[in-house]
């Protein structure tokens, strides 16, 4: 789903130098501009896989991260499979005792056909519970990241998924989560779907009754948009269904997100009223079919062939 490949080194190894010196270039623009607070590390991955971060550079980044004086908050992100006694401890002793550190995982859903095949997680609740623990253990906060509306999931379905699943999270002792709305990023597979007519990112209603059925469970939060590269489609709601055209209410609901991500005050949401809500409850109520037959129908319509050459096509047209 994500765009962690078109956005990558395209597999080229990048050396612990390197990575120091990337993050260090970036802090000190930074902190020319404002004081920061709270310092998210986003490598697209997970920073605790010694084969993507080498501990070397881990170390120094951490360190060099909980130095900065107005620093009271730094996140970084791992799979569970790499949340172990030993790295997370590591991790713990290399930040300021004074500076909250919080590791979010991709629990995605709490499905285990939507998680291990519509995403691909391949992981088991187990993991999740056991990553959580070992967190709490080290005196970390744990923070899960639900995914709304994957490729193969209807509007219907991808609402009452993620309640569910941010429902869980919170079960499992998770103390934040944030709900991630879809989007479309080069060369992935929602993109490949979304050309087919057979994908879109959720309505911004459907974001909007996943929160508000579940703000009063805990600490949620809304993300979908802190990405590189930049999705190529994010989130909306649409004037015109057929023609997918955005409804003009989109660029006010992604406002009063932000406003609710700030305070946490879901009746903030009272406010975002359109016509074009009535559509996202028809076919919110769709009845589903049965999932597994979906994903086949869906996958007998694609051609992964067909879509490479049509990427190629366009970059050759485009030029470099």
């Amino acid at each position: 789903m994500c765009g962690e490949w078109a956005g990558s080194n395209l597999g080229k190894r990048v050396c612990p130098e390197l990575h120091v010196a990337q993050f260090a270039a970036a802090c000190a623009k930074l902190l020319s501009e404002e004081d920061i607070r709270w310092l998210r590390i986003y490598v697209e991955g997970s920073f605790l896989n010694d084969r993507e971060i080498a501990p070397e550079a881990r170390e120094v980044i951490l360190r060099l991260a909980s130095s900065f004086r107005e620093i009271r908050r730094i996140t970084i992100e791992s799979r569970p499979e790499y949340i172990t006694n030993g790295q997370v401890s590591s991790a713990r002793a290399c930040t300021r005792s004074s500076v909250e550190l919080e590791i979010g995982i991709g629990l995605e859903a709490k499905n285990d056909l939507i998680r291990n095949i519509c995403i691909g997680k391949a992981t088991s609740l187990a993991a999740y519970r056991q990553a959580v623990n070992v967190i709490h253990a080290n005196g970390i906060v744990a923070l899960a990241y639900v995914f709304l509306k994957p490729p193969f999931v209807s509007e219907r379905r991808a609402i009452e998924e993620a309640v569910e699943s941010v429902a869980y999270a919170f079960e499992i002792g998770f103390d934040e989560v944030y709900v991630q709305a879809s989007s479309i990023h080069e060369w992935s597979l929602s993109e490949l779907l979304m050309l087919k007519g057979l994908y879109s990112p959720p309505w911004l209603w459907s974001v909007l009754e996943v929160v508000k059925r579940t703000a009063h469970l805990g600490k949620v939060k809304i993300g979908g948009l802190e990405y590189f590269p930049p999705p190529s489609k994010v989130s909306q709601n649409y004037q015109d269904i057929d023609s997918r055209l955005s409804c003009s209410c989109s660029e006010s609901i992604w406002y009063l997100i932000g406003e609710y991500n700030a305070t946490h005050n879901a009746d903030l949401f009272m406010k975002a009223t359109c016509s074009c809500r009535r559509i996202w409850q028809s076919l919110s109520m769709v009845a589903d079919t049965i999932l597994p037959s979906q994903i086949s129908h869906v996958l007998s319509m694609i051609s992964v062939e067909e879509y490479i050459r049509y990427k190629h096509d366009q970059s050759n047209a485009t030029g470099p």
